[in-house]
């Protein structure tokens, strides 16, 4: 961020230099007029001050050396004069000395005077859009990020399209318009890329960011994350977070560095399944000055196989192994279960899986299945949710619906009496570790959700009746 003050008081300071050979007006011989007269290049009207009191307070501000004093100088010139011919030199003096001494808030109001009546003000524009997206990246509501920065974004927009006609307003030298141009466009190509990130327009903030200062962490930094945020990501967005790194090496800022790695490896490890060639990769971004060729990237960072392509591949391993699908655990069938909408490919692996559970498991229907170890969700009336995979565990998310089996009346003890109903089944409490035996009956892919049915729990353990030792007899006394 210093380095962007820094260019905005280069870029205003040549503002204010180019306007000084224009805005300066020379003493007339006795009481003539004072006049303004702009370069002969510039070929603009000449200005006249005709009352030389006016004349006079305005050379004394424009003669001040110190920035923050002229523009207080020229503030209170424009207050006594509000009609004064010198009206727009004098605004621009004002805001381009109020940002030479870092005073933002000056400065803008005065841009602000100065679009009022000039909306095409390229540097004015700048001073608005910097000053609006200093607050958005100072907020910590996400709300007031986006709409802070929309805004700063607009005026960013308008002040780059005003810069596009490459016309140079009149009494600035095209030299020195072609310097103010190539500093203040960097500056607002970032302020536009920030604010167009906020919406999660990836393609366009990246677009932006690379008309940016890459040099500035900020800018490098938030380039990698229009690359490496969306779905997919681009391969890209890891190169130029190396680069970012290096700017952050350079500016000797330890956390910063820190922090862009973290986030590179945590990105780097979901693409690529591990760490394994993450130094490599870094090593030889680094030493490169262009971005490879997007053949390259894809050979220095493999793609690790998504979800749907493990379930295909682990169906393919079982049946090239002697047990066959029957030894795949039951979890990694239920995850082939769960990817079967993905491909055909995976379809006819869930429905191998699926006629081994129906056909080799439960014989048709035959045989139950007995799962230990799951963890119950819910209890209703009559059926239990259980989490049977660890991660479904881990996040009391159920993955077995299971309707038991209910009990049937024990027959009456002797002839005419009444049936013994049943024993109430004794249901496990939400969050204990249990068993389930039963028949699948079908399933549904998303959510996931076995449905159990016949299904049955562990017959409570009957407490064993205490033990009483009869007590010792004492010794009979002679």
């Amino acid at each position: 961020m210093k380095k962007v003050l820094v260019t905005l008081v280069l870029a205003l300071t040549v503002a204010g230099v180019a306007k000084s050979n224009t805005t300066n007006p020379q003493p007339a011989a006795s009481q003539q007029p004072a006049t303004a007269q702009p370069p002969a290049a510039a070929q603009a009207p000449t200005k006249t001050i005709k009352d030389p009191v006016e004349y006079n307070e305005y050379i004394v501000a424009f003669n001040t050396q110190d920035p923050g004093e002229r523009a207080k100088k020229m503030e209170a010139f424009l207050a006594k004069y509000p009609q004064t011919i010198m009206k727009s030199e004098a605004l621009d003096f004002a805001m381009s000395g109020y940002q030479q001494t870092g005073d933002l808030t000056d400065a803008e109001k005065i841009a602000n005077q100065i679009l009022a009546v000039n909306p095409d003000h390229y540097r004015a524009l700048l001073i608005v859009a910097y000053a609006k997206y200093t607050r958005a990246t100072a907020q910590t509501d996400p709300k007031q990020v986006l709409a802070m920065s929309g805004d700063a974004e607009a005026v960013a927009e308008h002040g780059l399209q005003v810069l596009s006609t490459g016309v140079a307003p009149d009494g600035v030298p095209k030299e020195d318009y072609d310097k103010q141009k190539a500093q203040i466009e960097p500056i607002l190509h970032g302020i536009a890329g920030f604010g167009l990130l906020q919406k999660k327009d990836y393609q366009k903030a990246g677009d932006q960011y690379l008309k940016s200062d890459l040099n500035d962490l900020q800018n490098a930094y938030r380039l990698a994350l229009t690359e490496l945020e969306p779905n997919p990501i681009q391969l890209a967005g890891f190169w130029h977070l190396v680069k970012a790194i290096g700017v952050a090496e350079a500016q000797n800022n330890t956390a910063g560095v820190q922090q862009i790695t973290t986030y590179g490896k945590a990105k780097y490890k979901k693409y690529h399944g591990s760490l394994d060639g993450w130094d490599a990769f870094v090593t030889a971004a680094k030493a490169q000055t262009a971005l490879p060729a997007q053949a390259d990237l894809e050979r220095l960072i493999t793609k690790a196989p998504s979800p749907c392509e493990i379930a295909v591949q682990v169906v393919k391993d079982a049946e090239a192994s002697p047990g066959g699908i029957k030894d795949i655990a039951f979890p990694d069938k239920e995850a082939v279960l769960q990817m079967r909408e993905c491909s055909p490919a995976n379809k006819a692996a869930a429905e191998k899986v699926w006629n081994n559970i129906v056909h080799d498991l439960q014989k048709d229907g035959e045989a139950k299945v007995k799962l230990a170890g799951v963890k119950v969700i819910a209890v209703g009336d009559g059926t239990i949710d259980v989490a049977l995979t660890e991660d479904n565990q881990n996040e009391n998310k159920a993955d077995i619906h299971v309707v038991l089996e209910k009990p049937e009346a024990k027959p009456p003890a002797r002839k005419g009496a009444k049936p013994v109903p049943p024993a109430p089944i004794k249901m496990p409490a939400v969050g204990s570790m249990t068993e389930v035996t039963g028949v699948f009956t079908s399933y549904t892919p998303d959510p996931f959700m076995f449905t159990m049915e016949k299904g049955e729990l562990p017959a409570p353990v009957k407490a064993k009746p205490p033990v009483h030792k009869p007590a010792a007899r004492g010794k009979k006394k002679k």
